[in-house]
């Protein structure tokens, strides 16, 4: 029995023809991988802060103060004990939030808790907490519980932050204040906020002149990536601009 095998012959594209498809190939995969090389370059948001315009509402009154030097562990007076994280160019600052947070850094010192207290405009405290601080000092987080009563919104508040030495307040207890005041952003940008990445929160905040809102995610962000070089160099260039830079290398204990 014979067996007859039939071959068709391989068809071998003329090699003109072969080389253009070659080079569209390799050009279209390069330009893939260049587009995505920069999307992954321009994806790391430019967060700034814009300075609330106008003056301050008319019911504030100064900036922030210090109190006489007490309970320090520092042999050098030039650093104050409580810095609160707020423009130094500026008696207020802004939030969008019901109950924000706020940062304050305290140095190093014997004091084994501090104080914190909201008012409105008319004297009339709104909340008030006692916290412990950590004898190495740093920065730390006061969020208003839900048990409290939200921030009205485009009122004034003033805040304020005293050390308790020996774990009591005393008229020369180191002590900061200034003012915040709760605003609403436009609803477009109110409702594109929570589809946001944190990162990018943060620089909507920061373009909308809401500092509290703006800094509480970068906090949030460089304690969830101790080690990503952008956000710590972001947190940097915030504080510093914000008149901090004394305090940019300080930890977020809390």
């Amino acid at each position: 029995m014979r067996f007859i095998t039939s071959l068709k012959p391989l068809k071998i594209m003329p090699r003109n023809l072969v080389q253009p498809w070659l080079i569209r190939s390799i050009l279209v995969g390069l330009i893939s991988s260049l587009a995505g090389w920069q999307s992954v370059g321009t994806a790391l948001t430019a967060v700034r802060f814009e300075p609330p315009r106008g003056n301050a509402p008319t019911e504030t009154k100064g900036g922030a103060s210090r109190g006489d030097i007490a309970c320090t562990s520092l042999t050098s007076h030039d650093t104050p004990q409580i810095v609160l994280l707020t423009p130094t160019h500026s008696n207020y600052s802004l939030t969008t939030l019901k109950r924000p947070t706020f940062l304050v850094y305290v140095s190093p010192s014997s004091a084994p808790k501090a104080f914190f207290s909201l008012k409105n405009a008319k004297g009339q405290l709104h909340y008030r907490q006692a916290f412990p601080v950590p004898e190495q000092g740093g920065i730390i987080r006061i969020t208003l519980p839900d048990s409290t009563a939200p921030l009205a919104v485009n009122h004034p508040y003033e805040w304020g932050v005293a050390l308790m030495c020996g774990g009591k307040l005393r008229p020369n207890s180191p002590f900061a204040s200034s003012w915040v005041q709760r605003i609403q952003l436009a609803s477009k940008v109110d409702a594109s906020l929570p589809n946001q990445p944190a990162l990018e929160q943060a620089a909507i905040y920061g373009s909308n002149a809401v500092w509290h809102d703006m800094l509480a995610k970068l906090a949030t962000l460089k304690q969830q990536k101790p080690q990503d070089p952008a956000i710590a160099r972001t947190w940097t260039q915030i504080l510093d601009s914000a008149g901090l830079t004394k305090i940019t290398s300080a930890e977020i204990v809390n």
